[in-house]
């Protein structure tokens, strides 16, 4: 009797793998975002509240300091091959970065954190390409609401066709240099059941002579309803790259792009335990940017698609994702160039390995159709983060 419900459950999980493989294809028109599912982390994939790299029940008793070190190694392969005419082009990038901070609990409510950002892209000699500073003071002045000061964090839930995530593997936009993955600013976070938040400004460059100022600010707002079963999300991020006290002439330049969607989830369809979820979701975007030597170009667009979280095992879970996207001239700083085309489509799957309380890997390939051309993204990230207390030790 056991062995027929398993075979049942697992004929029913293959079933609705293919259903969804024919929405994929039927509905949206193939093929899903690349975004990483890690939500643990300083460094890479999304989340809301203060990720600390080394678990969520991580923080040392008060007036206790400890060391934290967290590891990521990126490995991210875009295989895009029909849009060079576009100026958009493939590329392999293989990176790892290294927040290791001092970690300090100065009272209830108050975290500081000390330390350096280092990084190195292979194929860069021997070298140590990225050094930077982390300095970040995190006060929560109620439940689950947070102030960041100083190194904030960069893991935004934001759309990929607004703040591209590939940034964080080592590719420059042409007008500002997100090449290193450290935000300086300030930021406010919440973490709430109906309520996720994540507002951010994100200082970049210092004017200077031969050098124009640049910032970003953004916002990342979600409201949940009915037990999290209805999303609305609600995002804008501006860029500004200009100053008054250079000499270079070039003006100001404003990029604003913002986005409104809606998706709804079911929890376990079809009485599939296997099956945490699957939510449909459709946004919408437009964007504006101008510069002093060409007038204010606007542009916009929809899109819609479906998600679907497996639990395969305790240590594995699978996602699946499509969507399909239709618009016109749709353009922001920094985010994914393959928005700027009419049309986008895209099916993609991720996989997530929990090898023990201190290593994760993660797989993932995204088909992508383009002007009626096919190009994959595949991706491979290590994380690996450890706190060392007085008392006690903690990991991801």
């Amino acid at each position: 009797m056991t062995l027929f419900r398993f075979k049942k459950k697992r004929s029913a999980l293959f079933s609705l793998c293919v259903l969804f493989l024919f929405i994929c294809f039927s509905v949206t028109g193939g093929f899903a975002f690349e975004y990483s599912s890690i939500t643990t982390s300083t460094i890479i994939g999304s989340n809301f509240g203060h990720p600390t790299g080394m678990g969520a029940d991580s923080l040392p008793p008060v007036f206790e300091p400890g060391i934290a070190i967290e590891t990521a190694l990126f490995i991210k392969n875009l295989e895009i091959t029909q849009l060079s005419k576009k100026d958009i082009v493939g590329q392999t990038i293989i990176q790892s970065m290294v927040p290791a901070r001092f970690y300090y609990r100065a009272g209830n409510r108050t975290t500081v954190e000390l330390g350096a950002i280092l990084g190195h892209k292979f194929g860069d000699e021997h070298e140590v390409d990225i050094v930077a500073p982390l300095t970040r003071i995190v006060h929560e002045p109620r439940s689950n609401i947070f102030l960041v000061a100083g190194t904030i964090f960069p893991t935004h839930a934001i759309h990929d066709a607004m703040y591209d995530d590939i940034q964080k593997f080592g590719i420059n936009d042409e007008n500002m240099d997100f090449h290193d993955n450290v935000e300086q600013g300030f930021q406010f976070r919440v973490n709430r059941k109906r309520y996720k938040q994540d507002l951010w400004i994100n200082w970049k460059t210092r004017e200077e002579k031969n050098t124009r100022e640049a910032f970003e600010a953004a916002s990342v707002s979600r409201f949940q309803f009915f037990d999290e079963s209805l999303f609305v999300n609600l995002q804008i991020r501006t860029v500004h790259i200009g100053g008054q006290n250079n000499d270079l002439d070039l003006g100001v330049d404003e990029n604003l792009s913002m986005l409104a969607g809606l998706s709804y989830g079911f929890d376990h369809p079809f009485g599939i335990d296997a099956i945490n979820g699957l939510r449909f979701q459709a946004d919408y975007l437009s964007s504006s940017d101008s510069t002093l030597q060409e007038s204010t170009e606007t542009g916009d667009g929809y899109e819609i698609g479906v998600s679907a979280d497996l639990f395969l095992s305790k240590d594995i879970t699978l996602v699946l994702n499509a969507s399909h996207y239709t618009g016109n001239d749709f353009y922001s700083r920094g985010g994914d160039p393959l928005y700027h085309l009419d049309t986008y489509s895209q099916f993609g799957l991720t996989s997530l390995f929990y090898l023990d309380r201190e290593f994760l890997i993660e797989t993932g390939l995204v088909a992508q159709l383009t002007d009626d051309a096919f190009n994959f993204t595949f991706m491979v990230n290590f994380l690996w983060g450890h706190g060392f207390f007085y008392n006690r030790s903690v990991s991801i």
